[in-house]
């Protein structure tokens, strides 16, 4: 063990440390491999719509309303079947409805969650079903005549005392006695099962007022799939004083998330000159993600593939790439809102703005990145295979890459950050590699 630690300790110390030079003692002197670093690649960088996302059949939904000082208002609404808890319902002889009660559970808030927002409930007029799909920007019929119920308050987000009990918090909305007297005066064949359920009662639409103070609102997260949300009849009958039936939302309910983002008329002007009138140029100052079938960036940096004609002095020199690294810089040091903890970067497979997941993406999230960074208010991603590829394959159509924020069909985040060629903080593509000879 001795001669062993001695003879670790004699190659330590014989080790010269050069981080920029490859195969020293191994290639013959004057023949190393030389590290060379470049960052100067400019972006051709722009934010622009996104027509919409599926939304059916997620576990959590959004309702309520947010006035974004830049990106301005956005309202999430609930289209959703409501279920039998056990079939063959019967309300006994002489039922009366005492109240009839819509509670969503609470799980998260995005905004101002005191201010003070209207919930709005409504019927459906068409069934939706369970196998199709839904975007956020569809809508669906409902009777708009008739309100089944509202409330008007600020979202409770604590946990809450009843009967001297805590319970989690949840959004309480009464429905009125025009929804108790269709489900007393039904038939009883309309309760025999769910198929006749829903044929009868067709569902709900929950929806919001849009906030219009810029600052204002709040979008929140309600967990549909859990006890704690329902639709509860407490009624009495000439037997009994004091009686309760549940109607649900399960996994076999169709639902889907609904957003409105009223065309951006009310954002910032910067915003809408880029996103909206489709100033590109604008791209170079700052950019913009936003959730909810709202925005994303396309980026593309034409340097790349002449980089090798560049190194090589008008011949395409042979460059392996070491690491590259694309780094983005949050525009907002103190923003209002916290900005998403990760975005996700694809690349553009067709005309259409189809995009699938890069080569680097596959080595892992740990190494791929797109994680926010707080202390430097950062993104960083590595693209060491995609730099590598296009420089190996510069006449290969390069349809650019697009930046977007994960799980955009219940997540309510955005983020600004800077632009390709903003002067401090731009877009930077790091890329470290060795100049083959």
């Amino acid at each position: 063990m001795f001669f062993a630690l001695a003879f670790l300790a004699l190659l330590l110390g014989s080790c010269t440390d050069d981080e920029y030079k490859i195969g020293l003692n191994i290639q013959p002197p004057g023949d190393e491999l030389l590290l060379s670093y470049t960052d100067t690649i400019s972006a051709v960088v722009y934010s622009y719509r996104e027509d919409s996302v599926r939304t059916d059949e997620m576990s959590t939904s959004l309702l309520g309303s947010y006035f974004d000082p830049v990106f301005g208002k956005t309202t999430a609404s609930i289209f959703t079947e409501i279920r039998l808890s056990t079939v063959k319902l019967d309300f006994g002889e002489g039922a009366v409805m005492d109240s009839l009660i819509l509670k969503l559970a609470y799980q998260s808030v995005y905004g101002d969650s005191t201010t003070v927002q209207t919930f709005r409930v409504f019927e459906l007029t068409e069934n939706l079903n369970i196998d199709s799909a839904y975007f956020s920007n569809q809508m669906r019929p409902y009777d708009q005549v008739n309100e089944l119920g509202s409330v008007t308050m600020a979202p409770l987000i604590d946990s809450i005392l009843v009967d001297t009990v805590k319970v989690a918090p949840y959004l309480r909305i009464p429905l009125n006695q025009v929804m108790a007297n269709k489900l007393l005066s039904a038939d009883s064949t309309h309760f025999e099962s769910n198929e006749k359920f829903i044929q009868f009662f067709k569902g709900l639409y929950i929806t919001a007022d849009p906030v219009d103070i810029s600052g204002k609102g709040a979008l929140l997260t309600y967990n549909l799939l859990t006890a704690g949300t329902s639709l509860t009849a407490y009624y009495h009958n000439n037997e009994d004083d004091s009686l309760q039936y549940t109607f649900s939302i399960t996994s076999a309910s169709a639902r889907y998330s609904h957003y409105e983002h009223y065309d951006y008329t009310d954002a910032d002007q910067l915003f809408k000159q880029q996103v909206i009138d489709g100033d590109t140029a604008l791209g170079a100052t700052k950019i913009y993600l936003h959730a909810l079938g709202g925005v994303r960036t396309y980026l593309r940096f034409p340097g790349l593939t002449t980089l090798g004609l560049q190194i090589g002095s008008g011949n395409r020199a042979m460059i392996s790439v070491n690491e590259a690294q694309l780094i983005f810089n949050n525009h907002e040091n103190s923003p209002a809102l916290s900005p998403p903890s990760r975005i996700v970067i694809g690349k553009t497979t067709d005309d259409k703005g189809t995009t699938t997941i890069l080569d680097d993406q596959v080595e892992g999230e740990g190494y791929f990145g797109g994680f926010y960074e707080s202390t430097t208010f950062q993104y960083r991603f590595r693209l060491s295979r995609y730099v590598q590829q296009t420089l190996l394959n510069p006449d290969e159509d390069n349809l650019g890459l697009v930046l977007l924020i994960p799980n955009a069909s219940f997540v309510p985040q955005r983020v600004i950050l800077n632009g390709g060629a903003s002067e401090t903080g731009r877009i930077k593509l790091a890329i470290t590699y060795t100049k083959i000879e």
